[in-house]
């Protein structure tokens, strides 16, 4: 290969790690808005990788509870971030 073929391919590679550390601030930011106890099952799950178990019983909800919240919290990101896809005024 190359040198400039490598080249290529490095900032190609560097430019998706951007690309999706960017997303990845997105959707954080993004839930920040959500209501408190969506959040903390979000960052539970998504952040902390607990089970929806584990977030049950840290918080003293049921594993439906945790579910209604994941679902809850994913559907807002989703719309959010669709209705708004740059990035902005979040």
């Amino acid at each position: 290969m190359d040198n400039q073929h490598y080249t290529l391919i490095t900032e190609s590679g560097v430019e998706e790690k951007v690309r999706i550390e960017h997303q990845l601030s997105i959707v954080h930011q993004t839930a920040q808005s959500m209501p408190e106890k969506r959040l903390e099952v979000y960052r539970l799950r998504w952040i902390e990788g607990l089970s929806r178990k584990e977030i049950a019983s840290r918080m003293g909800i049921t594993v439906t509870t945790v579910d209604i919240h994941l679902k809850k919290a994913c559907d807002y990101l989703k719309e959010t971030i669709q209705a708004n896809p740059k990035g902005n005024d979040y």
